[in-house]
């Protein structure tokens, strides 16, 4: 697990199609919860300032992990995406799986996305 904050991703050759993952550290935070008021403050890498525009905030539970569904419009590299970001806190970390699509008005309709986001597992620290 890296030391600090990280967001790796992978795109199509075409630029159509971006997946990220990406880690928050807690570490400075010992008592911050993941709630729908909370979230906005780690909306930011993808729905901040000139980035592009958050539409939707709902719960949402994967396995017995609850968190946060985000959906919205991202603007990157002059090319506007519908992006969905789900967020989960676990390990003293947030964890944050996006998907981004200029091809689609559902990013989990593109079976890579939808692909991309159904891998994700969180195993607990012991």
């Amino acid at each position: 697990m890296p030391d600090s904050d990280a967001l790796a991703g992978a795109r199509s050759n075409d630029y159509s199609k971006i997946v990220y993952l990406g880690l928050v550290h807690l570490d400075d935070k010992p008592h911050f919860q993941l709630t729908q008021k909370t979230v906005e403050q780690l909306q930011n890498p993808f729905f901040g300032a000139q980035n592009g525009f958050l539409h939707d905030v709902r719960p949402i539970t994967r396995g017995k992990l609850s968190g946060f569904r985000l959906t919205g419009t991202h603007h990157y590299n002059g090319i506007n995406y519908e992006a969905v970001v789900e967020m989960y806190q676990a390990n003293g970390l947030v964890y944050q799986i996006a998907g981004l699509t200029s091809k689609s008005m559902d990013p989990l309709k593109e079976p890579e996305i939808r692909s991309f986001m159904d891998s994700f597992r969180i195993t607990p620290i012991r």
